[in-house]
């Protein structure tokens, strides 16, 4: 297979290099800290790039691939407590989503769970790296399986993550030690 006749958008899924983070934080999230802060750059820089750039050669498109997956990797290792307040948001947002009922839902609902949880997750971190790697971990398993509605393969894969981590795993020094 020659390099000229390869579209790197079909060649690489999305949802496979999703699921593959999400099994490899799921077990390892504690100890993959800085790859896990830096995972959102990366596939943000690769999903931004392979949708903005076409009629390009595939070289050229692999080359831009690569540097804005690095350059978004680094932008977030960097940002790090931006990235924390963005993971904070997400689960207030995505809580309050959930949790208050469809019919009653109000437009300011997830803004203002979003709001909160970037405000509380980041003093409460450290605390709950292991259940939070776990859970995005699982999150990124279940959309690469097309599985988002289920919540209670979520709620296990979660489970199971965090047991993983947190008694299997605990011997090696980590980002909580």
């Amino acid at each position: 297979m020659e390099l000229q006749s390869i579209q790197w958008s079909e060649v690489v899924q999305p949802e496979i290099v999703i699921g593959l983070f999400g099994v490899i934080v799921l077990v390892c999230g504690t100890r993959l800290y800085r790859l896990s802060v830096m995972a959102p750059g990366f596939l943000l820089g690769w999903y931004l790039s392979l949708h903005i750039i076409s009629g390009v050669s595939p070289a050229v498109q692999l080359m831009m691939v690569l540097l804005s997956s690095i350059l978004g990797g680094i932008a977030m290792l960097f940002l790090e407590q931006l990235a924390i307040s963005l993971m904070g948001a997400l689960i207030g947002g995505g809580l309050i989503q959930e949790l208050v009922t469809v019919n009653q839902q109000e437009w300011y609902w997830p803004i203002l769970g979003a709001f909160l949880g970037a405000l509380i997750f980041p003093s409460i971190f450290k605390k709950s790296l292991t259940i939070v790697t776990a859970g995005i971990g699982a999150l990124c398993i279940a959309y690469s399986c097309n599985e988002l509605n289920n919540v209670l393969g979520i709620i296990g894969l979660s489970l199971f993550g965090w047991i993983t981590q947190r008694w299997f795993l605990r011997k090696k020094r980590t980002y909580l030690d």
